[in-house]
């Protein structure tokens, strides 16, 4: 399993699998927790032991494909509730192992992109200025995200203008500084304008921090169960 970590990529992936124990008994069901083109983690219906030989029916999501394998028990872990285990896929064909390395890398990238999109509201002071030169401007962030910002301000720009910006968050601290495009603007009630602007140069640290700090704050938003 660990030269499998190294070989393929693995991604979250909740899909209902068909399990059949090579050497007989009743077919059961299970569930994967991640997967890659190596192998999966599973929660299955019925325990399995280490080394055990699998015949695994995987059905795929987005698009949907069946994927029929055998498989080798590498790893055990101690659950609560479910059986929950680790497998190597032993003979994948490669046409298929490359149809699940191509699905793993697409579903990287949703990931990556409903991550970037994830926006907080944020309120700060941000100093702007036109790429081309020109006097700094001051605005009002509204919220981010990995992948741009919403700012107000009375400061005139116009769609596709390219504009540094720069601003301080307090809490969890950190500092964008980065260079942005325009990509839409619209009025607001009190005259001044909000641009929603798409981040160029971005460091991905920043990003990081960006991304966690939303998901946080996107967390601590979602009522727990009984709350009114």
């Amino acid at each position: 399993m660990q030269n499998d970590r190294r070989k393929f990529l693995r991604v979250s992936a909740d899909f209902a699998v068909e399990v059949q124990p090579r050497r007989g008994g009743t077919p059961f069901k299970a569930r994967t927790v991640d997967l890659s083109a190596g192998g999966a983690k599973m929660l299955g219906e019925e325990p399995v032991e280490l080394g055990e030989r699998l015949s695994l029916e995987i059905r795929f999501e987005g698009p949907t494909f069946l994927v029929f394998v055998d498989a080798t028990v590498v790893r055990l872990e101690e659950s609560p509730t479910r059986p929950t285990y680790a497998v190597r896929f032993d003979g994948l064909d490669r046409y298929i192992e490359q149809r699940i390395v191509r699905w793993v890398f697409a579903e990287d990238r949703r990931a990556a992109e409903r991550r970037a999109a994830v926006r907080v509201p944020i309120e700060v002071l941000a100093w702007c200025r036109a790429e081309s030169g020109g006097p700094r401007f001051r605005a009002a962030t509204i919220d981010i995200a990995a992948d741009g910002a919403r700012i107000l301000t009375p400061t005139a720009c116009e769609i596709g203008d390219r504009i540094t910006i720069q601003f301080d968050v307090d809490e969890p601290a950190y500092r964008v500084d980065a260079l942005a495009e325009i990509m839409w603007k619209q009025r607001a009630r009190d005259g001044r304008s909000i641009y929603g602007m798409r981040f160029e140069t971005l460091d991905r640290a920043t990003q990081r921090q960006i991304v966690e700090h939303a998901l946080h704050a996107a967390g601590s938003r979602t009522p727990r169960p009984g709350s009114p």
